[in-house]
């Protein structure tokens, strides 16, 4: 891995290059009380001065960033024993006899003959892909297999005709990815209020003059009222306050997770328990990445994902 194509942010959120940064904290100024105040003091930080200084990562907007994980990635592993700074790899750089991990991890742990039940098997490659590989727009396979015959896409990935996830960052690109050139194309939706917005942005559930006017809400971020057809956000959902004809969205909500083995996300996809192993892994599976906060006061600190300290590879 070049270092020319690395982008390394040390543990206190600043330049391993120019210094600049924030305190021990990890906050600029160290005014956060609580573990999400710290998150989102640096996600603001990072998205106002990344650029700045760290050139050679390509990084879209702050939503994007934050909310589709454009460094994170399910292939991550440490920089070394002692540190908290994670490698984030591609797909492309699995299993191709380059040990990109200080422990080789890259080159042994998905590079298998057999894969699990759970696992997507490459074509032509001993390369086995998790779920959370799939689907996301992103070819990690050489037949790119991982992103066709999908259900849903994930990361806000669009569906192309034929069922084919195109990642968000190669829409709109001047590049036709899709057969029918759809990703080139923007969907517009008319809400109540007699404006157009895209698609992806009126169907979150986050406007509200938009909530009745979308074919299907957004798969992930939102919730869909089924009796009157409306879109609401995931955070409404489950929080005491019916907000679907019929309260619907207040429905089932104490299901507890067996807590020896599972863990229960706070507030999207309501009831979604994921294993235990995947909490504080350094990746989200719960839409609002509960799974990866307060990771120090529960002790586990393998993979934190603390966004101002990740090794970011440009695409």
């Amino acid at each position: 891995m070049s270092k020319e194509r690395i982008g390394l942010m040390d543990a206190n959120g600043g330049s391993a290059e120019t210094g600049r940064g924030i305190d021990e904290t990890g906050m600029a100024g160290g005014f956060a009380e609580s573990v999400e105040q710290k998150m989102d003091a640096v996600r603001d930080w990072f998205a106002s001065h990344c650029c700045g200084f760290v050139k050679e990562v390509c990084l879209p907007s702050d939503f994007e960033l934050f909310n589709q994980g454009s460094c994170q990635s399910p292939f991550s592993c440490p920089l070394d024993d002692s540190s908290h700074n994670l490698i984030c790899l591609n797909g492309a750089q699995l299993c191709d006899g380059i040990a990109h991990c200080p422990d080789k991890f890259d080159e042994t742990f998905y590079c298998k003959s057999e894969c699990k039940e759970s696992e997507h098997k490459c074509g032509g490659q001993n390369l086995c892909l998790p779920q959370e590989a799939l689907c996301n727009g992103i070819d990690d396979c050489r037949d790119g297999s991982d992103e066709k015959d999908c259900e849903v896409c994930i990361q806000g990935a669009k569906m192309c005709n034929g069922r084919k996830c195109v990642a968000a960052s190669r829409l709109c690109d001047g590049k036709s990815d899709c057969e029918d050139a759809s990703d080139e194309k923007t969907e517009m939706v008319r809400c109540s209020d007699s404006r157009f917005y895209p698609l992806t942005e009126a169907c979150r559930g986050e406007l509200s003059q938009c909530a009745s006017s979308c074919p299907d809400c957004h798969p992930t971020a939102a919730f869909a009222c089924r009796k009157e057809h409306k879109c609401i956000q995931q955070s409404m959902v489950c929080n005491g306050i019916p907000d679907c004809v019929g309260g619907e969205d207040e429905r089932d909500c104490d299901r507890v997770c067996d807590l020896e083995n599972s863990f229960k996300c706070a507030r999207s996809n309501k009831n979604k328990c994921i294993p235990a192993e995947q909490r504080c892994d350094g990746i989200w599976h719960c839409e609002d990445k509960s799974d990866e906060m307060n990771c120090r006061e529960v002790g586990l600190m393998n993979r934190e994902n603390d966004i101002s300290s990740l090794i970011c590879s440009a695409p």
